[in-house]
């Protein structure tokens, strides 16, 4: 848990300013393809601190996958649908989850077709997530993201990350909380 908490804590405020300076299909793409590659490599990965080395930096990945996919949304999407598109994406994030253990049970039990599966249960959903992750890049690529009408991407600056999370953490810190 660490592994996958730590991330958010440590990588999640700067993930948010990254999101909104870079361009976001092509983050969301590149995202996708370095899930792809570490979901592969991991069933090969002899020693536990590797994986957990890995599984941080994939979290890290889906902190800039997740934001960037969320303020596309709304240029994608007309406004009318957009409600029942962030659904859809709860969905497709949550929702596949049991699915996800009916497969691994049925490739867990038919995993005698290649030996190295059957010693190697793991690597074969490993292996099946990475190929998710490369879908998803592919589809990625062939979606027309028309530019933000507010803003217009920038070249990062580094130097303004650090100013932008000061200035988040500052409004966030002056408006008060919602009261029921």
């Amino acid at each position: 848990m660490v592994a996958r908490m730590l991330p958010a804590v440590l990588f999640g405020p700067i993930a948010g300013v990254l999101v909104d300076r870079v361009d976001r299909r092509r983050m969301m793409i590149i995202a996708d393809l370095s899930r792809a590659a570490l979901y592969a490599t991991m069933p090969f990965l002899g020693k536990i601190w590797l994986i957990y080395i890995v599984s941080f930096v994939i979290e890290c990945l889906s902190l800039l996958w997740t934001p960037a996919r969320d303020a596309s949304l709304p240029n994608l999407v007309p406004r009318r649908q957009l409600a029942n598109a962030n659904a859809l994406g709860l969905v497709t994030t949550y929702g596949t989850l049991p699915l996800a253990g009916l497969i691994f049970a049925f490739f867990a039990e038919a995993s005698g077709v290649i030996p190295y599966f059957e010693t190697n249960q793991e690597a074969l959903p490993l292996l099946l997530d990475g190929l998710t992750f490369l879908f998803s890049a592919f589809m990625l690529a062939q979606i027309r993201f028309p530019p933000p009408a507010a803003r217009r991407i920038e070249r990062l600056d580094v130097s303004r990350v650090g100013k932008d999370i000061v200035e988040a953490c500052g409004s966030f810190a002056r408006t008060p909380s919602p009261r029921r």
